[in-house]
């Protein structure tokens, strides 16, 4: 009986999760119009997001992730440049113009410079034994110092970053600039931590050319029920980003 309770709260709790609106937007001052031309600065890629309570099942579920965090990392590594095409490839399609990233970003007047300014290994550090640092596309930049990982908090704070963006803001030229950030993430816990729902999270943070912050967007995939322990459990989640980015967008546009 006890498994049964614990099986019907899993997945109830995944009804619930997927039925309400995944997608959440926030606007800040005023509404960027008329863009020709965006950038995208930043594709990142955090640490699995892992749950802590029921303190037994999650630490069971939690062990089987942790063993094979080296093969997560590594295959977000090879992936994160792909990735990146398809978030610039989003951001071409809904904002329909054209969208600086990967080679003609290395390219651009200055660009080498900022780099060399901001970019510190100790930004992407994380405090974790297993996911020890923010995984970005190659050669991007990554000024921004977050405090252990904390993405999401860093970016809620514009005394943060506002001196950070505003440099990039004069370097890219574009009418708005995009940062990318997305990361696993386990929710419900079944009985003995056998099972789990895996989801991915995606957020976006679009600036403007004087480098404010002027609006930013989340979504999450649909929860899947894995074992932990599979390395193709992990590679599918993150494959959703080609599936949540343009619904995310055009409901960031208005569309």
């Amino acid at each position: 009986m006890k498994n049964n309770l614990k099986f019907s709260f899993f997945v109830l709790s995944i009804i619930a999760f997927t039925s309400c609106s995944t997608i959440k937007v926030n606007y800040y001052g005023n509404k960027v119009n008329d863009v020709q031309s965006v950038t995208l600065v930043s594709t990142m890629i955090g640490k699995v997001q892992q749950p802590i309570f029921p303190l037994i099942d999650a630490g069971i579920f939690n062990e089987k992730t942790n063993s094979i965090a080296d093969k997560i990392m590594d295959v977000e590594k090879k992936n994160i440049n792909n990735y990146q095409s398809i978030v610039a490839g989003s951001l071409k399609r809904n904002y329909n113009c054209p969208v600086i990233f990967g080679d003609s970003l290395q390219n651009l007047e200055g660009y080498s410079q900022l780099k060399s300014t901001f970019n510190k290994k100790r930004n992407l550090s994380i405090e974790s034994n297993h996911f020890p640092f923010i995984i970005t596309a190659e050669d991007d930049i990554y000024p921004f110092s977050f405090e252990k990982g904390n993405v999401l908090a860093y970016f809620k704070t514009p005394e943060n970053y506002k001196a950070i963006t505003s440099e990039i803001a004069k370097t890219v030229g574009t009418d708005l600039f995009a940062v990318s950030y997305s990361t696993l993430a386990v929710g419900s816990i079944g009985y003995f931590g056998i099972y789990g729902s895996l989801y991915l999270a995606t957020y976006l943070y679009i600036f403007d050319k004087e480098g404010n912050l002027v609006a930013d967007a989340s979504s999450i995939s649909k929860p899947t029920s894995v074992s932990g322990k599979k390395i193709d459990e992990y590679l599918n989640q993150l494959d959703n980003i080609s599936i949540i980015l343009d619904p995310m967008i055009q409901k960031l546009l208005g569309k």
